[in-house]
């Protein structure tokens, strides 16, 4: 009985992991998930030197040469800011306030797929509280085990919030990374 309770606990750890993992190229690294600035528009991006608004640093604007957004690693988060590592181009860490990072959802266009679930934890296993049918470029609203917080439109044309499983991730701005 102890043996079975144990495989049992075992099983659902191990499907509800953040070591979990696809057989697919997933949008994250060992570093952290891969996202973009300038995802909604080309208005300059706040950088801070750390977690607090009163510690603006200064305001990036999007060069020619990346007319779509910088690429980014999402590092850490401490209240309302993402720690991130800016990878194309390399210009360093900084902080940027949630929201200011966006990424792109995969599978629909490429893989065939009618829909994508947003579930309500960060665990396959849990709750789907609905379904994205489009393509589309959401904001990270927070991070969780290479789970992403997102804001998205689901198939009923509804704002609906909730998490995106790694798989359906694509951190770069000029693919949906089939």
């Amino acid at each position: 009985m102890i043996k079975k309770n144990i495989i049992i606990l075992l099983f659902i750890f191990c499907s509800c992991s953040k070591y979990h993992h696809f057989s697919q190229d997933l949008g994250y690294t060992k570093d952290g998930v891969h996202g973009y600035t300038h995802f909604k528009d080309n208005e300059p991006v706040a950088i801070y030197s750390n977690f607090y608004d009163s510690c603006f640093v200064e305001m990036v604007d999007l060069q020619p040469e990346t007319e779509a957004g910088y690429m980014v690693t999402i590092l850490d988060k401490k209240k309302n800011f993402f720690y991130v590592r800016f990878d194309y181009p390399n210009i360093g860490k900084a902080w940027v306030k949630k929201g200011s990072i966006g990424l792109n959802i995969r599978g629909l266009a490429y893989e065939n797929k009618d829909s994508i679930p947003i579930h309500e934890k960060t665990c396959l296993k849990s709750r789907i509280i609905g379904y994205l049918v489009n393509p589309q470029t959401v904001p990270i609203l927070d991070e969780g085990k290479h789970w992403v917080y997102i804001k998205a439109i689901d198939g009923d044309k509804n704002e609906i919030e909730g998490w995106l499983a790694p798989i359906y991730q694509c951190g770069n701005p000029y693919t949906t990374c089939p």
